[in-house]
């Protein structure tokens, strides 16, 4: 309720107190002027009574003029709150003192003739005590008073006309109380119909009011399916950041990936730098096995030479070792010649087998491109959905920030209208006690006609505000159904906007749930990509690991070959500057040699042309021996022909007289036997220049030979590891799904697996002495100890047949030069040999036994040779 209400309201209690106390205030006036008092009833008429008439007459237009305004409105209803205390009172005029003689007249019945009595004696009343205190001047003025009873019978019937006036008012006042009933009908009317209407309007209101609480609830039932909308964003949001972390994640995998791609690759190609190395190196190695054979091939030319020595000279022991020595170079040549092959057509299938692996490494690489191009392009398309996922959601928040601000307001307005309707309703009761009111005060009037004027005005001032408050009332109705409508608007583009919103929302769901079954999708291909990539990357690392692992070891084995290298140079070089100081035979070999170093590059391009002659050389080593046979039985028969004619040679020196001509024959016999022992003598330093010639040859080929034997057995060595290393990738290969590389058998040739001591297998096996270093046989020679050296490789390709020819040949040459040193008298240390003694033991996987005995030794190694057969020091030329 508001404060002019209030006022109002307490304004128009204040005017009903003061109007009752008016009335009761004129009823005790109206009942003293009905009962005049007798003893002045019959005064006579004062003199001065004349001017009452027309101060009668004036009052009685005043009143005349009072009634019109009754029912005329005037500028006082205006404002019926301040119009209540200045309500007007009707003029009185001073009348003379009417002396107590005078009667009074006859009262009038009418109320409105009784007003101006009740003035007139009011003011006489109000006069009395003037009256007592001027006795005199009142007895002075009876005279007066008499002359003018004539003119107040004048005055009287004058009264009478204008009694016949009052009461033809009286009968206006009565239409016009008939009219005022009439109106008060009509405004009865009027205020139930109005009251009818607000009635309406309320209860319209009160439906309005169920509609927005409707509403309302519709509205949080939206804003809770809003809620659980919003919770599905956000595992949708929370399912896309997992997202663009697993994404993330591939990325740096993928990163890996190409890191160690390019790392792989460039490890290839060390590894393809490693294999050149590796294949200049055998071609270096095959190179110096050329050389060697085209020494040998010399030597063999050597040997036929030899041969034909023979016959001019007693050289026999040394030509047969030479030519054992030819035939076991031959035999050895032979089967490094095979190893050669071998190891070529190993260097060969890794060569592929590398160049297979680049080529897988390569294909890997462009798939992994491929997929992390593929991965690059998911990521954005799933970048670019979230980037609308979020636009969307942030669309759906402002919209949702509308929605509440349009759901408040309404609220709001609905809580306001609520109060509305309650003012309202108080105002309607007040306006039902304020129309109970007016209708009893009616009814008051119509029983009080006197106070027809009065109530008339308060009723007109209360009217006017009633209208006033009906004014107001039509206003606030009028703004109640503005804002009905507006609110009617409002929930028309609510519903609007729910109904878009509801779309909108399905709208999301439909794209939500599409990009929850993309986004699985994608999920599980990324699962499967990392699966699949966390697998090939345990594969590939675990695979480069072995491959660093056994290229580190490779590394390793190739640094070690490098330094026998380079120790088989500096040794080769003072090997060659001891052949400098040499002889002329070994400068020829030196020549030759060096020949067939260049030979060797115009060879190293036949290869192929050498296995097809391989057929013919092992037919020609063949015949060879088939002719050493035979040399040596024609040497046996030669040797029996020599002793004889020594043994004959002798007896003739021992019987220089015998037979006829003894002067002269004793003669020629001294003479004779002087030349035979400058013979002698010269045959034996000839023997024993030639002797040391060959055994100083024949230890250079040997340390060649050997630091040759030991660099192809290194190489070999690496062979077998590459190979093991080959097979331990695949094996790797094949199990990359378990990503763990179990516990491998080594395989029958891998490095090591043979022991220092045993001897070693046939080339099949591909098995070599491990702890065969340059400097062994030199070593073990040099320590004069029981220690053997395990039986070379070069005897192991060789028939049994042959390996026991050799090993009769050998042990007749041992026979033959022991029997000779024997027979032979000491010479001195310029002009003898000697041989370096050998222990009595025997080794149980010999085939034959050596019986070496202890002599005298020289101080170097130049003149040890080895026999393919046994594993101790032999021969020492």
């Amino acid at each position: 309720m508001s404060e002019d209400d209030r006022a109002a309201k307490a304004a128009r209690a204040k005017a009903m107190l003061k109007k009752r106390q008016k009335k009761a205030v004129g009823g005790k006036e109206s009942g003293q002027l009905a009962s005049p008092p007798p003893s002045r009833s019959l005064t006579p008429a004062l003199p001065g009574v004349g001017g009452v008439p027309s101060g009668a007459g004036g009052a009685a237009d005043e009143e005349k003029t009072d009634f019109g305004d009754v029912f005329t409105p005037s500028d006082g209803d205006a404002n019926w709150i301040s119009s209540l205390p200045r309500a007007e009172v009707p003029s009185r005029t001073a009348s003379p003192a009417v002396p107590p003689a005078i009667v009074s007249p006859t009262p009038v019945k009418s109320p409105l003739s009784s007003q101006p009595l009740n003035g007139v004696h009011g003011e006489e009343k109000q006069e009395s005590p003037s009256e007592r205190a001027d006795d005199g001047a009142l007895q002075n003025a009876l005279a007066q008073l008499k002359s003018t009873q004539a003119t107040i019978d004048s005055e009287r019937s004058r009264t009478q006309e204008l009694q016949g006036r009052v009461e033809e008012l009286t009968q206006e006042s009565e239409q016009v109380r008939q009219r005022w009933e009439e109106q008060e009908r009509e405004a009865t009317s009027h205020w139930e119909k109005q009251s009818q209407d607000l009635q309406n309007a309320i209860n319209l209101l009160v439906s309005e009011k169920a509609t927005l609480t409707a509403s309302l609830e519709h509205m949080e039932e939206l804003e809770s399916d809003q809620r659980e909308k919003e919770s599905l964003l956000q595992e949708e949001r929370e399912k896309s950041q997992s997202l663009e972390k697993r994404l993330q994640a591939l990325e740096t995998n993928s990163l890996q990936l190409s890191e160690d791609l390019k790392q792989s690759s460039a490890r290839e190609q060390e590894l393809s730098d490693k294999y050149r190395e590796l294949e200049r190196e055998h071609q270096l190695l095959s190179a110096n096995l050329d050389e060697t054979q085209t020494s040998s091939e010399r030597y063999q030319r050597r040997v036929k030479e030899l041969e034909e020595q023979i016959e001019s000279d007693d050289r026999a022991e040394k030509l047969e070792i030479s030519l054992k020595n030819t035939q076991n170079r031959a035999d050895e040549l032979e089967f490094q010649f095979s190893k050669l092959k071998q190891t070529h057509s190993s260097v060969k299938n890794e060569k592929e087998a590398l160049e297979k692996q680049i080529r897988e490494h390569t294909g890997n690489a462009d798939s992994w491109k491929s997929k992390h191009s593929e991965l690059e392009k998911t990521y954005s398309s799933v970048s670019e959905e979230l980037k609308s996922i979020k636009r969307e959601r942030e669309e759906l928040l402002e919209e949702k920030s509308s929605l509440q601000s349009q759901v408040d307001f309404n609220r709001n307005v609905v809580k306001q209208l609520q109060q509305k309707i309650s003012d309202v309703s108080s105002e309607l009761a007040a306006s039902d006690r304020t129309l109970q009111s007016t209708q009893t005060e009616l009814r008051i009037s119509t029983r009080r006609a006197e106070d027809a004027e009065r109530v008339q005005k308060d009723l007109q001032s209360e009217g006017s505000g009633l209208m006033r408050s009906l004014e107001e009332m039509r206003t606030k109705t009028v703004d109640l159904t503005s804002e009905k409508l507006q609110l009617t608007d409002r929930l028309l583009a609510l519903e609007k906007g729910q109904r878009e919103r509801d779309d909108i929302i399905a709208q999301l769901e439909e794209s939500l749930s599409e990009e929850s079954r993309t986004g699985s999708e994608v999920a599980r291909l990324l699962e499967e990509t990392r699966s699949r990539g966390e697998k090939e990357k345990m594969s590939s690392a675990a695979s480069l690991n072995d491959l660093q692992r056994a290229y580190g070891e490779i590394q390793d084995e190739l640094e070690a070959a490098r330094d026998a290298a380079r120790a088989f140079e500096t040794e080769r070089q003072s090997l060659r500057q001891v052949e400098a100081r040499s002889t002329q035979a070994i400068e020829r070999l030196k020549a030759d040699l060096s020949q067939a170093q260049a030979d060797f590059m115009d060879a190293s391009r036949e290869v192929e042309k050498y296995r097809r002659v391989h057929d013919d050389q092992r037919e020609f080593i063949e015949r060879i021996q088939v002719e050493m046979e035979s040399l040596k039985a024609d040497l046996a028969a030669k040797d029996e022909e020599l002793s004889h004619a020594a043994s004959s040679f002798a007896d003739e020196v021992d019987d220089p007289n015998s037979g006829p001509g003894s002067g002269s024959g004793g003669a020629h016999g001294k003479e004779h036997g002087r030349s035979n022992s400058l013979d002698k003598e010269l045959l034996g330093s000839l023997r024993q220049q030639h002797a040391l010639d060959m055994s100083n040859a024949h230890s250079t080929i040997r340390a060649l030979e050997t630091a040759v034997f030991d660099a192809q057995a290194k190489a070999h060595n690496l062979q077998k590891t590459v190979t093991s290393l080959e097979d331990q990738l695949t094996q790797l290969r094949t199990a990359a799904a378990t990503a763990s590389s179990s516990s491998r058998t080594p395989r029958p040739f891998s490095p090591g697996g043979t022991s220092s001591g045993s001897a070693p297998s046939r080339p099949s096996s591909r098995a070599i002495e491990a702890g065969r270093r340059p400097g062994a046989h030199r070593s073990s020679a040099s320590s004069f100890g029981v220690s053997t050296s395990p039986r070379t490789v070069f005897d192991v390709g060789l028939s049994p047949e042959t390996r026991h020819k050799r090993q009769v040949s050998l042990s007749m040459l041992k026979a033959r030069i022991e029997s000779e040193a024997a027979a032979r008298p000491p010479l001195s240390a310029s002009s003898s040999l000697a041989s370096i003694p050998e222990p009595a033991t025997e080794k149980g996987e010999h085939q034959h036994a050596h019986q070496h005995a202890r002599r005298a030794q020289f101080m170097d190694e130049s003149h040890v040779f080895w026999c393919n057969s046994c594993s101790g020091d032999l021969v020492i030329l």
